[in-house]
This record gives structure tokens, sequence and C-alpha cells, in this order.
């Protein structure tokens, strides 16, 4: 929605119905599908589990890759990749998280702001018509 604007391709600032549907119909579906017929291999994680538990996160990435990995280099993965450190190398100054620039490419930093912006009956509409493939993905990709 808020990379749409930025790139005026969307006018409307409300998340709407028909942005929903679009949005389900030409990216989200498409997405999910294309990882169930994906015959490789992918290790996939959920941005509020990075957000909620960042070493646990990091350290299952780097088991995935199967390289080296110590509590050092796992807590300077999470400092090198922080909102503040990547906004400042991104847009020349830093910003916290939650502070927000609605033309970034990295918006707030934010898990969970999308209730700030679209109504629980999006929000419900988009979790029905995913619930399936949702599970099917985590299944399939041992996402927890």
């Amino acid at each position: 929605h808020f990379s749409l604007l930025n790139k005026g391709k969307k006018k409307e600032e409300d998340i709407t119905e028909d942005f929903t549907e679009s949005y389900l119909a030409e990216r989200i579906i498409p997405e999910y599908e294309a990882l169930l017929a994906y015959q490789g291999s992918v290790h996939c994680f959920l941005y509020e589990k990075m957000i909620a538990s960042p070493e646990k996160t990091t350290e299952g990435l780097l088991d995935y890759l199967g390289v080296k990995k110590s509590s050092e280099i796992i807590a300077h993965m999470i400092d090198n990749a922080s909102f503040e450190k990547q906004t400042a190398r991104a847009e020349g100054t830093s910003r916290t998280r939650g502070e927000e620039k609605n033309e970034s490419q990295m918006r707030k930093g934010v898990a969970g702001d999308w209730k700030n912006h679209m109504n629980e009956s999006l929000a419900k509409k988009i979790d029905d018509a995913t619930d399936d493939l949702r599970e099917r993905v985590f299944k399939k990709y041992k996402v927890q």
C-alpha cells in the first residue's frame, strides 16, 4: 500500500476493499502459490518473529545457510540490521523504530502497524482468503 502510494501508482490513502481484493488476487495469493509450487529449499520466517526473538530467528537462518555462528556473530548481525542503522545507510540519517517516513521503503519498522491503517473486516478478508495457503506454506517450509 505505502510503496504504491510513494510511487504514485495508488491515489487513495485509505486501504479500501477494492485495493484489498486486487492485492489478494494479484500479489498475495500468487506468491503463496509460487512458494507451494517451488521445488527447491527456502527458509521462511515471519517479520513479527524476527522482532520478537531476533537471536533465535537469526540463529535459524544461519543454521539453514550452514554457516559458522556464535553469539558474537548473531549480535553483530542484529545490530547492523537494526532499523536505525538501515535508515542511516539508506537515507543518510538514522531514524528510531516507530519514527515514520511515509516516502521511505523503510517506513516505520514496526510489526503490526497494519492495525493503524486497515480495519478488522479487511484484515479478516485477507486471513480468510489465505488461511489454507498460508498454513500449507508454513507446513512445507516449517515456519513456526
